[in-house]
C-alpha cells in the first residue's frame, strides 16, 4: 500500500469525506490481490533478505541479496548487480527465470557471488513460508532462506551515498565530498551535496518508489573538481529513482527497468 506522511494522510481523508466507495488501504489491498493464492499474497507483501546462514551459498563479508515478488516477476538486487526475471508460482512450486541482469563491474568475489546467487534463484523449484521466513530450495541441496523487511521502516532515516548513477557509470563520490540522502516519516525527502540542498517528497507503494520532483537551492560551489556535475546527477538519480530494495544497512535504488540509480549506506 502508498505509504504517506500523517499529515498528507489527513489531507487525503478530507478530500475523500463523504466517499465511503474509496475505502481504506486495507479494503484497496484487498482488491489488489483479490483472487490471488494466499501464497502469492504473502510474497508480494514482503521484501526479502537473504540470511546466507541458513543457505547453501556463502557471500563475502558486508555483501546482501534481496528478491520481491509482483505478479509473475521476481527482482531484487544481488552481491553486484540487480536482477528481474519470470516468477511462476503454482500451489508449492515454483519456476524463476530466467533472469536478466545488470553489468556493472564488481569486485571478482562479489561478481561470483552474484552469478551463484541468480544460479541457485533458478534451481529452485519449491517455496515454503512461515511467517516472516521463506524458504526456496531446488536440487543439488540448493537452499535460499529469506527474512521478511518492513520497507516503510527500513527506508525511513539518513543514507550516505556510497554509488550513484552518472551518464556514463554507476560511480563513488567525488573525492573531499559526502553526499547523503534522508527520507523522513512525514513523507519529505531530502539531499545535500556539499554545495546545495534539495527536498522534496516521497511515497511507496510495495517496492515502488517515486521521488520529487525536487526543488534545491542554487549555489555554484568551484571545488573539489566535479562536485556540481556530481550534484545535478544526485538529484537527478532520485527523481529517475521508481523501485527500491533494501537488506541491512545497504539501500539500492532502481529505475524502472532495474538500473541502479544510487546505493546507499545507513549513516552513521
Amino acid at each position: 500500500m502508498i505509504r504517506r506522511s500523517p499529515a498528507l494522510a489527513v489531507a487525503a481523508l478530507v478530500a475523500v469525506v463523504g466517499l465511503a466507495a474509496c475505502g481504506s488501504d486495507d479494503a484497496d489491498t484487498r482488491a489488489e490481490t483479490q483472487g490471488l493464492p494466499d501464497l502469492q499474497v504473502d510474497l508480494e507483501a514482503e521484501e526479502w533478505v537473504l540470511d546466507p546462514a541458513a543457505s547453501s551459498l556463502e557471500l563475502p563479508d558486508g555483501a546482501t541479496a534481496t528478491l520481491a515478488v509482483d505478479g509473475g516477476l521476481a527482482s531484487g538486487v544481488g552481491p553486484c548487480n540487480s536482477y528481474t526475471g519470470a516468477f511462476v508460482l503454482d500451489g508449492t512450486s515454483v519456476e524463476i527465470g530466467p533472469l536478466a541482469g545488470t553489468l556493472i563491474a564488481c569486485e571478482q568475489a562479489l561478481m561470483d557471488a552474484q552469478d551463484a546467487f541468480v544460479s541457485a534463484l533458478e534451481a529452485a523449484d519449491t517455496v515454503e513460508l512461515d511467517g516472516d521466513r521463506l524458504l526456496l530450495t531446488g536440487p543439488d541441496d540448493v537452499r535460499l532462506a529469506f527474512d521478511a523487511v518492513d520497507r516503510y521502516q527500513a527506508l525511513v532515516g539518513e543514507w550516505d551515498v556510497v554509488n550513484l548513477a552518472t551518464a556514463d557509470a554507476v560511480t563513488g563520490p567525488v573525492a573531499g565530498t559526502a553526499p547523503t540522502v534522508a527520507f523522513a516519516d512525514d513523507g519529505t525527502v531530502s539531499a545535500t551535496t556539499g554545495c546545495n540542498q534539495a527536498g522534496g517528497e516521497w511515497q511507496l507503494e510495495g517496492n515502488a518508489l517515486a521521488i520529487g520532483p525536487l526543488a534545491a537551492t542554487f549555489r555554484t560551489c568551484d571545488s573539489p573538481d566535479g562536485i556540481m556535475d556530481q550534484e545535478a546527477a544526485l538529484f537527478q538519480a532520485l527523481e529517475d529513482t521508481a523501485q527500491m530494495s533494501v537488506a541491512g544497512d545497504t539501500l539500492t535504488l532502481l529505475r524502472a527497468d532495474g538500473t541502479i540509480t544510487l546505493v546507499l549506506a545507513e549513516a552513521g
